[in-house]
């Protein structure tokens, strides 16, 4: 039987977690995952929530559309999240754009930016989040990385994801083994030295 991580005093509806498992989870096992490692109250609350797709942004809409789009289901503004995001220009140049006409790296930086800013449960299943938030080459890692700070994350990595620099991110690593069972690391070197040996 798997324990709950809200049995531990450290954790809360706001705490990053980053499981490790090498095998490609469902969406629907991704979601049974998280709600046997989080509180009763923070599980209702992924009723609502979905896993991060690269295909959040609709290619046959324009930005401007999405936007909209997923700005109205969420109860948001679409000018709040110009505005917080300092897009202003971005948006005077794109905003009737198709989503297919786009670069995939803004594309993607865009996706992700509105996704964090409509969902303040984020759930990643691998994916390319980790590059962003890190690396200093997006422009609004700044943005991803105040998302961290105030969203809960849960991101599934992939089995050679690089853990250098997480540990600022995360607060919690829990490897998922083949039993259901799992291990539970508070900081990256005991992660890192469990894998290797």
């Amino acid at each position: 039987m798997l324990k709950s991580l809200h049995e531990d005093s450290d954790i809360n509806k706001d705490t990053n977690i980053l499981f490790y498992c090498p095998d490609l989870l469902g969406p629907e096992k991704i979601n049974t995952t998280i709600v046997n490692f989080v509180s009763e109250n923070t599980s209702n609350i992924l009723n609502h929530c979905e896993v991060f797709k690269n295909t959040y942004l609709h290619p046959k809409l324009t930005l401007s559309q999405n936007i909209e789009f997923h700005c109205n289901c969420s109860g948001k503004k679409s000018e709040d999240f110009i505005e917080k995001h300092q897009l202003e220009d971005y948006f005077k140049r794109k905003n009737n754009s198709l989503v297919v006409e786009i670069s995939n790296q803004e594309k993607l930086e865009i996706s992700m930016l509105l996704y964090m800013f409509n969902n303040s449960v984020n759930i990643f299943n691998r994916g390319p989040i980790m590059r962003l938030v890190k690396g200093k080459k997006s422009t609004y890692s700044i943005f991803f990385k105040q998302y961290f700070s105030s969203n809960a994350i849960y991101y599934f990595s992939k089995e050679n994801e690089k853990f250098d620099g997480l540990e600022n991110i995360f607060d919690f690593f829990v490897i998922m083994k083949e039993d259901n069972d799992f291990i539970i690391f508070n900081n990256t070197d005991d992660l890192k030295n469990h894998l290797q040996n």
